[in-house]
Protein backbone atom coordinates (compact mmCIF):
# COMPACT_ATOMS: atom_id res chain seq x y z
CA UNK A 1 0.00 0.00 0.00
CA UNK A 2 1.19 3.61 -0.84
CA UNK A 3 0.61 5.95 1.92
CA UNK A 4 1.14 8.57 -0.41
CA UNK A 5 -1.91 7.47 -3.03
CA UNK A 6 -4.56 7.72 0.21
CA UNK A 7 -6.35 10.57 0.58
CA UNK A 8 -6.76 12.53 4.53
CA UNK A 9 -9.38 10.72 6.42
CA UNK A 10 -11.71 13.69 6.34
CA UNK A 11 -12.75 13.64 2.31
CA UNK A 12 -13.43 9.59 2.61
CA UNK A 13 -17.52 9.55 1.77
CA UNK A 14 -19.32 7.15 3.57
CA UNK A 15 -20.49 4.54 0.98
CA UNK A 16 -24.04 3.81 0.04
CA UNK A 17 -25.14 7.52 1.52
CA UNK A 18 -25.67 10.72 0.65
CA UNK A 19 -22.37 12.15 -1.58
CA UNK A 20 -22.25 14.83 1.24
CA UNK A 21 -22.06 12.68 4.30
CA UNK A 22 -18.20 11.81 5.07
CA UNK A 23 -17.00 8.90 7.26
CA UNK A 24 -15.82 11.51 9.61
CA UNK A 25 -19.38 12.77 10.43
CA UNK A 26 -20.92 9.70 11.43
CA UNK A 27 -21.31 7.80 14.87
CA UNK A 28 -18.45 5.35 15.62
CA UNK A 29 -17.59 2.49 18.31
CA UNK A 30 -14.14 2.20 18.76
CA UNK A 31 -12.44 -0.91 18.44
CA UNK A 32 -9.05 -0.28 19.38
CA UNK A 33 -6.79 3.19 19.45
CA UNK A 34 -6.30 2.73 15.72
CA UNK A 35 -9.43 1.17 14.69
CA UNK A 36 -12.88 2.46 14.55
CA UNK A 37 -16.04 1.46 12.95
CA UNK A 38 -18.22 4.55 11.53
CA UNK A 39 -21.93 3.95 11.01
CA UNK A 40 -24.91 6.00 9.50
CA UNK A 41 -28.05 4.23 10.79
CA UNK A 42 -31.43 4.44 9.30
CA UNK A 43 -34.71 6.18 10.62
CA UNK A 44 -36.39 3.58 12.74
CA UNK A 45 -34.81 -0.11 12.99
CA UNK A 46 -34.35 -0.22 9.36
CA UNK A 47 -30.50 -0.88 8.84
CA UNK A 48 -27.29 1.28 8.61
CA UNK A 49 -24.00 1.70 6.61
CA UNK A 50 -20.79 0.78 7.95
CA UNK A 51 -16.73 1.69 7.51
CA UNK A 52 -14.54 -0.54 9.50
CA UNK A 53 -10.81 1.50 9.09
CA UNK A 54 -7.46 1.59 10.33
CA UNK A 55 -5.39 4.33 10.81
CA UNK A 56 -2.03 4.00 9.00
CA UNK A 57 -0.71 7.23 9.19
CA UNK A 58 -1.08 10.15 11.27
CA UNK A 59 0.95 12.76 12.73
CA UNK A 60 0.38 13.70 16.75
CA UNK A 61 -3.16 13.00 17.54
CA UNK A 62 -4.02 9.51 15.83
CA UNK A 63 -7.62 10.71 15.09
CA UNK A 64 -6.50 14.09 13.20
CA UNK A 65 -9.00 14.38 10.36
CA UNK A 66 -6.96 16.57 8.47
CA UNK A 67 -3.88 14.66 8.89
CA UNK A 68 -4.53 10.81 9.30
CA UNK A 69 -4.70 8.48 6.52
CA UNK A 70 -6.51 5.49 6.96
CA UNK A 71 -7.20 1.60 5.34
CA UNK A 72 -10.75 0.72 5.17
CA UNK A 73 -11.06 -2.70 6.55
CA UNK A 74 -14.76 -3.49 5.50
CA UNK A 75 -17.75 -1.88 4.70
CA UNK A 76 -21.03 -2.62 4.67
CA UNK A 77 -24.58 -2.55 4.10
CA UNK A 78 -27.22 -3.75 7.11
CA UNK A 79 -31.08 -3.54 6.38
CA UNK A 80 -34.38 -4.05 8.49
CA UNK A 81 -33.33 -8.37 8.36
CA UNK A 82 -29.41 -7.41 9.00
CA UNK A 83 -26.32 -7.19 7.03
CA UNK A 84 -27.08 -7.90 3.22
CA UNK A 85 -23.41 -6.67 1.62
CA UNK A 86 -19.76 -6.62 2.94
CA UNK A 87 -16.96 -5.75 1.03
CA UNK A 88 -13.44 -5.95 1.78
CA UNK A 89 -11.44 -2.94 2.00
CA UNK A 90 -11.91 0.07 -1.02
CA UNK A 91 -10.95 1.70 -4.41
CA UNK A 92 -10.41 4.95 -2.33
CA UNK A 93 -7.79 3.51 0.61
CA UNK A 94 -6.03 1.38 -2.23
CA UNK A 95 -7.15 -1.97 -0.27
CA UNK A 96 -10.04 -2.98 -2.67
CA UNK A 97 -11.06 -7.01 -2.49
CA UNK A 98 -7.91 -8.25 0.19
CA UNK A 99 -6.20 -7.33 3.26
CA UNK A 100 -2.52 -7.22 3.00
CA UNK A 101 -1.44 -9.34 6.50
CA UNK A 102 -4.42 -8.85 7.96
CA UNK A 103 -4.91 -9.23 12.21
CA UNK A 104 -7.65 -11.83 12.58
CA UNK A 105 -8.33 -10.59 15.83
CA UNK A 106 -8.81 -7.29 14.91
CA UNK A 107 -11.22 -8.21 12.50
CA UNK A 108 -13.39 -10.45 14.56
CA UNK A 109 -13.82 -7.88 16.71
CA UNK A 110 -15.18 -5.75 13.86
CA UNK A 111 -17.46 -8.56 13.12
CA UNK A 112 -18.59 -8.59 16.52
CA UNK A 113 -19.52 -4.80 16.78
CA UNK A 114 -21.43 -4.89 13.56
CA UNK A 115 -23.44 -8.24 14.82
CA UNK A 116 -24.39 -5.33 17.67
CA UNK A 117 -25.16 -2.98 15.59
CA UNK A 118 -27.55 -5.13 13.54
CA UNK A 119 -29.19 -5.68 17.07
CA UNK A 120 -29.81 -2.27 17.65
CA UNK A 121 -30.33 -0.94 14.01
CA UNK A 122 -32.25 -3.64 12.43
CA UNK A 123 -35.66 -4.63 13.44
CA UNK A 124 -36.00 -8.15 12.44
CA UNK A 125 -32.70 -8.94 14.68
CA UNK A 126 -33.36 -7.71 18.13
Amino acid sequence: MDIDLIPKFGIIQMPETNPHTKVKDCQFEAIDEDTRVYYRAEDGKNGFVFYACHVVSHSGEVWNYEQSKVECLFWGVARFDGARRLYVGDGVTGAEGYLYYPDLNQLSAILLKVKELETRFCQEQS
